[in-house]
């Protein structure tokens, strides 16, 4: 008997406010999102960084800590990615951006002055260069 990863329904956390540090469907940055969506989708609780970061727009603040959570052993790189992993995007060198993988071509995330929102990608805004890489929780894999 195989195991079937659970799904989510989009418009379920579309118009979710943006607020640095949220946590909640009051208001959410891009982690936050992440942060609700495993809890209520795959019952994962993840970290959630909450004020560890100052400036959450300061890639060289807010970098370190994305990239501490990465190699921490939580999260799996993934060479094809499927619903509901993670795209980890950079400035620079820098990891500083996370949305969740919908398809190919579309993720759903949020920034400073948008709401949750699907967005596609690649764009001239999310160029495919910048992307860091894919990533499925551990407890995600093979499933």
């Amino acid at each position: 008997m195989s195991i079937i990863r659970p799904s989510f329904r989009v418009k379920d956390y579309l118009g979710v406010p943006f607020l640095p540090h949220g946590r909640s469907r009051s208001g959410a940055d891009c982690w936050g999102l992440v942060y609700i969506l495993y809890q209520e989708v795959y019952s994962i609780g993840i970290r959630s960084y909450a004020g560890e970061v100052g400036d959450i727009h300061c890639p060289l603040q807010s970098g370190p800590v994305f990239d501490r959570h990465r190699r921490g052993g939580a999260w799996v790189r993934t060479a094809r990615p499927v619903r509901g992993d993670l795209i980890l995007w950079r400035a620079g060198k820098i990891p500083f951006h996370v949305a969740i993988f919908l398809s190919e071509k579309e993720m759903l995330h949020t920034i400073r002055g948008a709401e949750v929102q699907v967005m596609d990608y690649p764009s001239a805004a999310w160029p495919r260069h910048r992307i860091e890489g894919f990533y499925c929780h551990k407890s995600l894999v093979g499933i």
